[in-house]
């Protein structure tokens, strides 16, 4: 699926295999999402920041036969733009790209980032 939104242009594909009663698994891909259709997508009204920043992540997903989440991995890769906390004391500054990967925990229940994560800022 792709389709163009305020900010430009986006995409969206997604990939399920196996069948009810198996382990199954799910892969998303997602490009050049803007914020504003990430807020409207997800009912958010209002986040402590603004940014242009277009995102793309790919998600994969492993479900056991009884329904439990066996692993969700992905990577995600947010464009040059600018970052912008809802602070009268925080300069904007502009990012030319942070990327990095995430994986589930489960024994800490928690979302790991990876440590290849990078992030260049261009200027505050």
């Amino acid at each position: 699926m792709a389709a163009t939104g305020p900010q430009g242009k986006w995409s969206a594909k997604a990939g399920i295999t196996g069948e009810a009663g198996q382990e199954r698994s799910l892969d998303v891909e997602l490009r050049d999402l803007s914020l504003p259709e990430i807020m409207l997508a997800t009912g958010l009204r209002y986040l402590p920041f603004d940014s242009d920043m277009p995102l793309s992540t790919r998600l994969h997903l492993v479900v056991a036969a009884d329904g439990t989440l066996q692993s969700a991995e992905g990577k995600f890769a947010l464009g040059a733009g600018h970052f912008h906390l809802d602070d009268p004391d925080h300069v904007p500054m502009l990012i030319d790209e942070v990327d990095g990967d995430f994986r589930w925990d489960p024994a800490a229940a928690a979302i790991k980032l990876g440590r290849s994560n990078t992030m260049r800022k261009i200027r505050s």
